[in-house]
């Protein structure tokens, strides 16, 4: 929850190195050595992969945490401790071991001479690296001509990934030489920001015009934030290729396709052959017959459901909106809950979001580094608004109490580690449970993610609770269908959610047929086995099964039933 000091210009707009490695080596307190399978990673045949290798060997490095043993060559300094340099021992002999496994037969011959790992690493790279001015303007062709071989049909993450990998060697190649040299010139051009995206953004042009054109114009838009905003087209389906915006300005009706000659003559000859029959284009869209003699502005189809939608929404708007007063429901509110991504835990300021609240004496941080008493704890219910109209209420346990905050903030950090989900689409974000169940809406503003929900001082605000219809409809008995006006007071009953289900309805309702008995037809067990796989059933089982398969034996009647949660 901490803000970190805005950074200064240069770390924006340019480049920065990692910072220097240390010089001696000083094993962690906790150190455990983490386990890799190498199966996926290929091995080391000769400079052909050797880029390649090295960059993915890195990561597992970092990842064992021998990093620095490995490609620095860290060892324990003189005046280490005997406990210390014993514990030297056990890094550098796993990290020999996975270089093992994954070099080729003919260069593990070649490096079986040398003891240690970073002996293997530098013997490698004095091999296989090569770094001539050959090499440089091969790499820097390779960079600069990625977008000839990029297709459009294929996910644009994996392109954008070669172009960061194709642009990370050819920065660190430019650094490899003195500083007067034109390579040194070209790592400058590197570094900025700007360059990096508008190098992304000139090799995409060609195949999504529209969108690079957006993104160019803001000028203020740094590399991350382009990426960021392309794989979200990509993922709402919104990055338009050339081909298909062509494609969608070339459909015109069949008469405009006509070639049309010079003479008036000819327009007019042309223009009495085309067709008098009329047909209706909203009818045609929802498969509707007959969808011809008629257009679309004199569809009674169309009247008819545009009317029934509005006595829909206007039916729903009366249950969710009691009053304008009562049901401004808005996100931006000072006391709208803000998802927060650093909050460790849930807070508020406002006493009154608790439905029970105990002392507790304590201090959070906040940016800054500036503490703020923590007065008490206890439990919120937040009456989230779901976007089909209906409320989902969310129970918020151990929310903090810290009343010179002057904001709630919901903890992104709290949820995730429980398996929540958050996506965004356009202006609102929307969490979901593992099992892709909606629990709460948000809306961006200013940036931040507020959550949507009704308001706690609305007077009939209960008759929008999702689950208090749930209540109604178990109260009066589990009807088939309820009618408000059959009641004095039916006003107060919400309308059902859309897709509503009843558990116990569904499993009342379902019926078992006994089959009529037939004579045996088999003359010992297991002579002719019955089996059958049902369909998946409208609730899951207390195992979370949604089929099952059954086996009968024909002499015995002796069944057999495995519950499965795939049909595969």
């Amino acid at each position: 929850m901490a803000n970190s000091p805005s950074p200064d210009p240069l770390e924006v707009g340019q480049y920065q190195p990692a910072p220097a490695p240390p010089t001696t080596f000083k094993l962690p307190q906790e150190f455990r050595q983490a386990a890799v399978k190498v199966d996926n990673i290929d091995s080391l045949v000769g400079q052909s992969n050797y880029e390649d290798w090295v960059d993915t060997m890195k990561i597992v490095f970092r990842g064992m945490g021998t990093s620095s043993i490995v490609i620095n060559g860290l060892a324990p300094a003189e005046n280490e401790s005997t406990k210390e340099k014993d514990a030297y021992l056990t890094p550098p002999q796993s990290a020999l071991l996975i270089m093992m496994q994954v070099v080729s037969k003919p260069i593990l011959k070649k490096v079986s001479k040398y003891e240690t790992p970073h002996a293997i690493w530098k013997y490698l790279h004095d091999t296989y690296y090569v770094d001539n001015a050959f090499y440089y303007i091969q790499q820097w062709n390779k960079f600069t001509t990625l977008s000839h071989i990029f297709n459009p049909s294929k996910p644009i993450h994996g392109f954008i990934d070669s172009n960061e990998t194709e642009w990370e060697r050819l920065f660190q190649q430019s650094g490899s030489v003195p500083t007067n040299g034109y390579r040194q010139a070209i790592r400058t051009f590197l570094s900025f920001n700007k360059t990096k995206r508008d190098i992304l953004l000139g090799a995409l042009v060609k195949h999504y015009p529209n969108p690079v054109d957006n993104l160019s114009n803001k000028d203020n838009l740094l590399y991350a934030e382009s990426k960021s905003k392309l794989h979200s087209l990509a993922a709402n389906q919104q990055l338009v290729t050339a081909a298909d915006t062509a494609l969608n300005a070339s459909k015109s009706p069949a008469s405009k396709n006509r070639k049309q000659s010079t003479n008036q003559n000819a327009k007019n000859t042309t223009r009495s052959r085309k067709t008098d029959t009329k047909w209706c284009t909203y009818c045609k869209k929802h498969n509707k017959t007959p969808f011809e003699g008629h257009t679309w502005t004199e569809c009674r189809r169309l009247k008819r459901d545009q009317e029934a939608k509005k006595q829909q929404q206007t039916q729903e708007a009366a249950h969710i909106s009691m009053e304008h007063a009562h049901t401004s429901v808005s996100s931006f509110s000072p006391t709208a809950w803000k998802l927060d991504s650093g909050a460790s835990s849930h807070i508020t300021f406002d006493i009154g979001q608790f439905d029970t609240i105990k002392s507790y004496y304590g201090t959070v941080t906040v940016g800054g580094n500036t503490f703020f008493n923590v007065e008490g704890t206890g439990t919120v219910r937040l009456n989230c608004l779901l976007p089909d109209g209906s409320l989902q209420p969310v129970i918020l346990k151990d929310v903090l109490y810290v009343p010179i905050l002057s904001h709630n903030l919901f903890s992104w950090n709290s949820v995730h580690a429980q398996g929540y989900i958050w996506e965004a689409s356009g202006n609102y974000g929307y969490l979901y449970t593992k099992n892709r169940i909606l629990v709460l809406t948000t809306e961006f503003h200013n940036g931040l993610p507020c959550i949507m929900e009704a308001p706690k001082s609305a007077s009939n605000a209960f008759v929008i609770y999702k689950t208090l219809f749930e209540q109604w409809y178990n109260a009066l008995g589990h009807p088939s269908q309820i009618v408000p006006g059959a009641y004095q007071d039916g006003y107060v009953i919400p309308p059902a959610p859309l897709q509503f289900k009843c558990i116990p309805c569904i499993q009342v309702e379902t019926t078992h047929q006994v089959p009529h008995t037939q004579e045996c037809r088999s003359s010992r067990s297991f002579e002719i086995i019955h089996s059958d796989l049902s369909n998946i059933t409208p609730v899951p089982s207390y195992g979370n099964t949604r089929y099952y398969m059954t086996f009968i034996d024909d002499f015995k009647r002796m069944s057999w039933v495995y519950f499965l949660k795939s049909k595969g």
